[in-house]
């Protein structure tokens, strides 16, 4: 797929800098930022849902029991 994004002239450049100083692409740099931006969607959404159900009384679990459930 291919897309086209107008960057500000500062923007763009500190795009460039960035891909050039991690030794990337710039296709690689939009992959990795679109990615970690979507991640980062995904936990603020599970983060809000356990919210709400924390408002709506869920007591979820204490420390020890989550540490037992994953193993550590």
């Amino acid at each position: 797929m291919h897309i086209t994004l107008e960057l500000s002239q500062e923007l763009q450049e500190l795009y460039l800098q960035f891909a050039k100083e991690q030794h990337i692409t710039k296709e690689e740099l939009m992959q990795k930022a679109l990615a970690a931006y979507m991640q980062d969607l995904q936990d603020l959404a599970i983060a809000l849902e356990g919210r709400k159900d924390r408002l709506n009384g869920d007591e979820g679990i204490d420390a020890d029991e989550l540490y037992r459930q994953l193993g550590i």
